[in-house]
């Protein structure tokens, strides 16, 4: 019976070695094979950054291309529109207008305050023109104002108006003498079907 080189089954080792046990690694560092080769590296760096600069460039080119498309586009529709036949009775954008004296719907959402110009709520919030009168109440409510030329007068805070009421005595008027006041309410009666009231006590 042959013995082979990796045991002969009495316990010793690689090369009929009896000192290297079989669960051992046996050294191989004199064992050369220049045919295998390793990988140096998991990732090309170079062909990762050439790809990421090609798409971005492509993206790049590919975005232009749209802007150019859409602008295409629109300047077809405006010419085919502007080539389109129409009929010589049909009245154009001046004239469909109303008259410079006829006032105008507004168009688009968004106006100027009559009281302050510079004021504008286009483009702001449909609550936006309520604010503002609140804001302008508030103020004349809670602030003094020049004197009115006719009477003299001028326009005082609401607190202060307020307390100035509430200092004066008041007179309460009394009722003649012999004047009954009424004490019931009028309901409209069921023998003439609601067309004439009748007066009930409360």
């Amino acid at each position: 019976m042959a013995r082979s080189d990796f045991g002969d089954g009495g316990g010793r080792g690689f090369g009929g070695d009896s000192r290297l046990h079989i669960t051992e690694t046996p050294d191989v560092r004199h064992i050369g094979n220049p045919d295998v080769m390793h990988e140096e590296s998991d990732v090309n760096v170079r062909g990762v950054g050439t790809f990421v600069g090609v798409l971005a460039a492509a993206m790049v080119v590919v975005c232009l291309l749209m802007v150019l498309m859409y602008n295409l586009f629109a300047w077809q529709a405006a010419r085919e529109e502007a080539l389109e036949a129409r009929s010589p009775m049909a009245r154009t954008q001046e004239e469909r207008r109303p008259p410079a004296g006829v006032p105008r719907l507004q168009a688009a959402p968004g106006f100027q305050s009559r009281d302050d110009p510079k004021l504008s709520f286009e483009l702001k919030h449909p609550q936006a023109e309520w604010e503002a009168l609140r804001e302008k109440w508030a103020f004349e409510l809670n602030s003094p104002g020049a004197a009115d030329p006719n009477t003299g007068e001028a326009r005082i805070p609401i607190e202060e108006a307020k307390r100035k009421f509430l200092s004066q005595s008041q007179t309460v008027r009394q009722a003649p003498q012999g004047t009954q006041l009424p004490t019931g309410v009028d309901i409209p009666s069921a023998s003439s079907a609601g067309r004439q009231p009748e007066m009930r006590d409360r």
